[in-house]
């Protein structure tokens, strides 16, 4: 690659900067694009900086001048072959002069637009900072010995013997349902309906049988009053 050649991110950011200078009025969500997709390129913004006033600026700013601008978007390979064409030329005195000049007269209409694009980049910036502190765990091996033992410790102490579903500080359940059973009748499997069933069941002094839609003929050989009757005859309550 020649030393003044794009590499394949300043193309990209060419591409998406190149929206600051057609002949449209650029929105907030368009700012708000912008800057997600120069974030994603990780070029600092002072490299930004110069790809807006040295490469693209003397190249597009005609356009801010026309009466009948480009408005929906350049043409890519134009637009990176005039870029690397300048920046292998170097540009002499006079063409510098005149840019500069250009610059003073004209970079006033993109600039503020670009500054809110860079408010809003240095947001993602600050942001993805943050978070590149924080430790993904992929495999045990990627934790120190410190690490490993804390998160290892236990933050919560073990109960003791007879006390898993009843913790000494709660009061005892009303045992309404002591001495009596529960049929819990499922059509379709449910984890978080079953355990709640279940576990309410147990707290109340219940005993509970979990009847699936094989255990019981119903829609079979049995309609739903059938198997509610045959049900009834042993166990006090039915839940469907």
């Amino acid at each position: 690659m020649a030393a003044n050649a794009l590499s394949v991110n300043e193309k990209k950011a060419c591409a998406i900067l190149s929206d600051l200078f057609l002949d449209t009025e650029v929105t907030p969500a368009q700012m708000d694009h912008m800057a997600t997709s120069l974030h994603s390129l990780d070029l600092p913004v002072s490299q930004l900086d110069s790809i807006v006033r040295n490469d693209l600026f003397p190249v597009l700013y005609p356009n801010l001048l026309s009466t009948a601008g480009v408005w929906s978007g350049f043409d890519e390979d134009h637009l990176m072959g005039e870029v690397e064409r300048r920046r292998v030329a170097r540009p002499g005195i006079l063409t510098s002069v005149g840019d500069s000049a250009a610059w003073f007269l004209v970079g006033r209409t993109i600039t503020p637009v670009w500054d809110q694009v860079k408010e809003r980049l240095k947001i993602h910036q600050r942001k993805h900072k943050k978070l590149a502190g924080v430790p993904h765990l992929m495999t045990l091996a990627d934790l120190s010995a410190p690490q490993l033992k804390r998160v290892s410790k236990p933050y919560v102490s073990p109960p003791a013997a007879g006390h898993f579903l009843q913790p000494s500080s709660t009061p005892e359940p009303d045992q309404s349902l002591a001495h009596k059973t529960i049929a819990l009748l499922f059509r379709k499997r449910s984890t978080r309906t079953r355990l709640a069933a279940e576990t309410a069941c147990l707290h109340l002094g219940g005993r509970t049988l979990f009847l699936g839609r094989e255990d019981v003929q119903l829609g079979v050989n049995e309609t739903p009053r059938d198997t509610t009757r045959s049900s009834g005859k042993w166990d006090k309550t039915m839940l469907e």
